[in-house]
């Protein structure tokens, strides 16, 4: 059996997580591999998810207020664990205590998994060191990983120096075709339940943080209440920005007309009430709410900070953030009566399909040396 240690999912769940939540599920059918979840801190609330799995998840005492334990545990579980693998899904490369520990005790396949196209910070210190941090990291990455992976293309050339793109891997962030289609039957349940029957809805899937950029999506959505004042915001997902959307919300008055349902297990449901998707990210490394939201049929609409090549359907506009919040609320209601059908073939034959993406996937891991 061959043991991996997988490193990057943390709370509150979003895209990261799922993927590996999901590719896992499949890997672990052949019962010749073993995953492990490397978690700072005290808890994580898809432990039992991952566990259910087989997995083990271990947790380290955090870097900040226990450093001489975070540092004594971290080179216990890798010296003991006997890994024929690590797998670091990183946001950014302020970190790389992991791959650093994997090379001085011996663990031959270091991989480093870019998510991201862009970094993200909260403070006026961290808006200096995290870039600091990842550009020290980013010169030496190829001295501690032997792998490169990333979610697109993008995210890659971020991610990476230019002496290693040559070595670069594109892991999709496939989805589930079997379960995210368009469902008409799941759509007017899920209306119904939620209160939407009669309501034009806009929806949006992410955390719940700076990056994604909820506040002008907000702005956005009021532009369309002046326009259709039956219109409804559907917010799935949670994060450290959900206190200040609250009071934004409550400024605009918005209240009646915007549903925040927390993390939610039943994406693929929630997809199917929605009328069309916006995603206003600064920056995405590819986007996996995107992909999901095109996979049950909706047209979507979302920056350009978002990659090009997370139109796998058509379906798919681009707007810049610098235009103004009336102009996307009318790219937005132009979109009204736009849903798909037959999606699940152009997201295979993009490669995206979560079955073989994830037997590939599987492949590499049993052949590690």
């Amino acid at each position: 059996m061959k043991k991996i240690l997988v490193t990057g999912p943390k709370d509150p769940p979003g895209g990261v997580e799922r993927v590996c939540l999901e590719y896992i599920r499949r890997m672990q059918a052949a019962n010749d591999l073993q995953f492990d979840i490397l978690i700072t801190g005290e808890g994580f609330s898809l432990a039992p998810a991952f566990e259910e799995l087989g997995c083990r998840v271990l947790y380290l005492p955090s870097r900040r207020r226990d450093p001489a334990g975070y540092r004594k545990g971290l080179a216990a579980i890798i010296r003991d664990g006997g890994y024929d693998a690590v797998w670091a899904n990183v946001s950014g490369l302020t970190n790389v205590d992991v791959l650093r520990e994997a090379k001085k005790y011996g663990v031959k396949t270091r991989i480093v998994h870019s998510h991201v196209a862009s970094l993200s910070w909260s403070g006026a210190l961290m808006r200096v060191l995290v870039p600091l941090l990842h550009a020290k990291n980013k010169r030496k990455i190829d001295r501690l990983a032997t792998d490169f992976w990333a979610c697109s293309e993008t995210a890659g050339r971020f991610m990476f120096p230019a002496r290693v793109q040559d070595r670069l891997v594109v892991r999709r962030n496939a989805v589930d075709t079997a379960a995210f289609l368009p469902d008409e039957k799941k759509r007017a349940e899920t209306r119904a339940a939620l209160g939407l029957t009669d309501a034009f809805t806009v929806g949006h899937v992410a955390r719940l943080c700076r990056e994604k950029n909820q506040p002008f999506l907000l702005e956005v959505f009021a532009a369309i209440q002046k326009k259709d004042p039956t219109a409804r915001l559907l917010l799935v997902g949670d994060g450290e920005a959900r206190q200040m959307l609250e009071a934004q919300i409550e400024a605009l008055s918005l209240s009646d007309a915007v549903i925040m349902t927390g993390t939610r297990t039943d994406v693929a449901a929630l997809l199917n009430a929605m009328d069309v998707f916006v995603f206003p990210s600064f920056k995405e490394g590819l986007g996996l709410s995107v992909i999901e939201a095109e996979a049950v049929g909706l047209p979507c609409v979302v920056s350009d900070g978002v990659p090009r090549d997370v139109d796998l359907t058509g379906n798919v506009s681009f707007l810049s953030l610098a235009d103004s919040p009336a102009r996307w609320a009318t790219e937005i209601l132009e979109k009204k009566n736009a849903r798909m059908t037959g999606t699940a073939d152009a997201l295979k034959r993009a490669g995206y399909d979560l079955d073989a993406a994830a037997a590939e996937l599987r492949t590499f891991f049993e052949d590690l040396p």
